[in-house]
């Protein structure tokens, strides 16, 4: 149980900075998507 409980704290880790890097990406490709239309 303890090392399921830490393969799920890295997950969640690894999936909050994967979120936060799709986010930013998202922000990105957005805004250029409104500059070209």
């Amino acid at each position: 149980m303890i090392s399921f409980g830490i393969i799920v704290e890295l997950i969640l880790a690894d999936f909050s900075k994967r979120s936060f890097i799709i986010s930013v990406l998202f922000i990105v490709f957005g805004l250029n998507g409104i500059t070209l239309k």
